[in-house]
């Protein structure tokens, strides 16, 4: 290789020097790691000093490639002294620049509870997350959260008075978005799925079936009329529950749980026959009539005409079936009074005695004296 002449080398000394402006950064590799310094090696013809003591634990390691903000170029000694605190300063600026620009998370060290929420540690900066936007649920012991690392998203700052506010929950809120998203498009009606009880209303039940909000309406809980959900479900209860019908946009999801078993006007002829006489209770009692509910769970209707007493809701009466429809799942029911169907019985017995059972003591009698 030939050698460069004096002059090629002080021109290339100009120029390396006009490339070292103060206050602006430049990378390079740790060289060498003294007890107060390290050298850094700018691949060029000058030599980098930075403080040891500015370079993180993490970070001093011969060969490490890293940024540095330039101090002050002497031009005597050749020596260029760099600043690594300096640089991560200007490094994390630009990371919550891009932060902010792009809507990406960045990791943050809770580091105290203040009026109003967090003081935290962001790349170096002090940052503020408002109680508001810790979680998506209310936080009861901010305390707990202290020395915790957070996902957070950029909410606003300020160059000017370096004010950085950011939020906990907004990267949360996407996860569960994009969960429930995912939820939707695996979603089938008739699928069968467990899910947890969460609160349960007058009129039905939230369920929580993990990354969705499903609703069971009381209607469809049960085959039978029921009153009050508790008496099927209870919050906190986990359950098997079938898909009824979704709506992703609206983001509602219909439930049932008495679908999970087999509908009683299935079998309605295995379980009543006409003329049979069965025990029913009044649910309701209407203008015309009332809607009496059968042992296995479906409903019949017993005019007044054949009530000769006024019942009231939750009444049990005997009622006869006079007709069955299960197309359109509707049973005519008679009453039955118990007197009535006391007389019948006897009547049926009168009918299947014979004369042996009326004259036998005396046919037997007769037969011991012709003896």
């Amino acid at each position: 290789m030939e050698e460069k002449s004096m002059e090629e080398l002080l021109s290339e000394y100009e120029e390396q020097m006009e490339d070292l402006e103060e206050g602006t950064l430049i990378k390079g590799k740790i060289y060498a790691i003294g007890d107060e310094e390290a050298v850094i090696d700018l691949g060029n013809i000058f030599d980098g000093i930075a403080r040891i003591n500015e370079i993180p634990y993490e970070e001093r390691e011969v060969g490490k490639s890293l940024t540095f903000m330039i101090l002050k170029v002497d031009d005597q000694s050749g020596q260029v002294v760099l600043s690594r605190k300096e640089a991560r300063v200007l490094e994390a600026v630009e990371e919550v620049r891009r932060a902010h620009r792009d809507g990406t998370t960045l990791e943050v060290t809770v580091k105290e509870v203040i009026k109003g929420g967090l003081r935290v540690d962001c790349l170096g900066m002090r940052g503020f997350i408002p109680f508001s936007q810790i979680d998506t649920r209310y936080v009861e012991n901010a305390e707990a959260l202290l020395g915790e690392v957070l996902l957070a998203a950029v909410m606003a700052y300020s160059e000017e008075d370096q004010n950085l506010v950011l939020s906990s929950r907004a990267p949360k809120e996407i996860a569960i978005k994009e969960r429930e998203e995912a939820f939707y498009r695996r979603l089938q009606v008739d699928q069968i799925m467990k899910g947890r009880v969460h609160m349960i209303f007058k009129a039905g039940a939230l369920v929580d079936l993990g990354d969705a909000m499903g609703y069971l309406h009381i209607n469809d809980a049960a085959w039978t009329r029921i009153k009050d959900l508790e008496a099927v479900i209870q919050v906190g209860d986990t359950i098997e529950v079938q898909i009824k019908s979704f709506d992703p946009e609206a983001k509602k999801i219909s439930l049932s749980l008495k679908d999970l078993t087999r509908d009683p006007w299935d079998r309605i002829h295995e379980d009543f026959q006409e003329d049979q006489v069965t025990l029913g209770k009044i649910l309701k009692v209407l203008g015309s009539g009332c809607l009496v509910e059968l042992h296995s769970g479906v409903v019949g209707f017993l005019h007044h005409s054949e009530a000769p007493n006024r019942h009231k809701e939750g009444d049990e009466v005997n009622v006869a079936i006079e007709a069955i429809d299960p197309e359109e799942k509707r049973i005519r029911l008679r009453y039955r009074d118990p007197g009535e169907m006391v007389e019948d019985y006897e009547a049926e017995e009168r009918e299947e005695t014979t004369l042996g059972d009326l004259f036998g003591d005396l046919f037997d009698r007769i037969d011991q004296g012709e003896r």
